[in-house]
């Protein structure tokens, strides 16, 4: 929908540069399918007696994406120098794009009572409106700023599929324990995205605002940070004991 919009409204050298920008948004989609090909099958396996776990599981998923998120928006200058100069442009809407697969997978540990519950048709329902959504978006805020009104409406389709497919999920399977982390990561990320397209032409200020944002998230996500700093230094444990027996 972005692109055809685009195409009424800008240049094709916009075009390019937000089909690159595309291009990259699509590395984080492949953490995405990972993410898909675990979660459905740990949650079905488990749903009935593990519940507690799978609670744990989505809070670490949502910490995993928004920080991995603000370190796209950290190091995209870096990105976008393998790509050339023609495309620096596409820094501005880098963050903004990158919402949409951070977002779906986080709506996918928190929309999950749907599947369980073989509610379906919902899923049909909720990306029906955020294909709507962006649609509106895109025809809306296009003609006036351009690249970043495609990006725009973006993040605004897929801030709409995660609160609705949260709302929905909740209501067949209870995934959140904690509504303030679960609402916060995605609201810093949002911040920061939009944030980084407005303060483009000053890295200094879009990094300091990053970082402080990344700080917050930390703090917010405390418990979860030390439980992903804990099972790493477990399994460097036993890589260098599996080492020192061979």
């Amino acid at each position: 929908i972005p692109k055809v919009v685009l195409n009424q409204f800008v240049d094709s050298y916009s075009v390019g540069v937000y089909a690159a920008t595309t291009t990259l948004v699509n590395l984080i989609s492949l953490i995405q399918t990972g993410v898909n090909l675990f979660w459905n099958p740990f949650v079905f396996s488990n749903y009935r007696d593990k519940q507690s776990e799978i609670q744990k599981v989505h809070l670490v998923v949502t910490f995993c994406m928004t920080a991995g998120g603000l370190m796209l928006i950290l190091f995209q200058n870096v990105l976008f120098l393998l790509l050339g100069d023609a495309y620096r442009q596409g820094s501005a809407i880098l963050g903004l794009l990158a919402a949409s697969p951070i977002f779906y997978t986080i709506g996918e540990t928190l929309g999950i009572g749907i599947n369980i519950a073989k509610k379906t048709y919902w899923n049909i329902l909720v990306v029906g409106m955020a294909l709507a959504c962006n649609l509106v978006a895109c025809r809306l805020l296009v003609p006036s700023i351009g690249l970043r009104g495609a990006a725009y409406g973006v993040m605004l389709s897929a801030g709409l599929m995660l609160v609705v497919k949260a709302w929905i999920g909740e209501r067949y399977y209870k995934v959140v324990t904690s509504p303030l982390k679960t609402a916060f990561a995605p609201i810093v990320y949002a911040a920061a995205a939009i944030l980084s397209s407005i303060y483009v032409e000053s890295p200094a200020l879009r990094t300091a605002l990053t970082l402080a944002l990344f700080a917050v998230l930390c703090l917010v996500f405390a418990n979860e940070v030390k439980e992903i700093l804990g099972f790493g230094r477990e399994q460097v444990s036993r890589l260098l004991h599996k080492q020192m027996q061979s």
